[in-house]
């Protein structure tokens, strides 16, 4: 790893904390990884060494327009991001005419019903 300030790329929106740690024109190397498993790298390529020829990433999104559309203003900063991914992917369901919101609702109620008989103290 290189000992520097992470750098801005242009298109880029890193989460919290994640920028790229190598950039254009760095050096790096392929680790030997035994044993053989899923790291992501084919095996072949272990104990190689190249040069970054270029970065790159998904490209720039900003999803804040999105909650505020979905949950208005005063809703988005009040859910977790677990309850935010949720809703987007209802969101998606929804759009795609795969789910409706009365399905969802209805599920939903099948599910809070199975939780409370199955989560309820028993009768003494």
């Amino acid at each position: 790893m290189i000992d520097r300030p992470a750098r801005r790329i242009a298109g880029i929106v890193p989460a919290t904390g994640e920028m790229p740690i190598f950039g254009t024109g760095d050096r790096v190397g392929v680790m030997i990884r035994e044993p053989v498993g899923h790291f992501r790298v084919p095996a072949h390529l272990g104990g190689k060494v190249g040069v970054v020829e270029a970065v790159t990433g998904p490209a720039a999104i900003d999803n804040e327009e999105e909650v505020v559309e979905a949950f208005g203003a005063n809703m988005g900063g009040k859910l977790t991001y677990d309850e935010r991914r949720i809703a987007a992917f209802a969101n998606i369901l929804f759009q795609k005419g795969i789910l409706t919101p009365s399905e969802l609702a209805r599920k939903m109620d099948e599910v809070a019903v199975r939780w409370e008989r199955d989560n309820s103290e028993p009768a003494s």
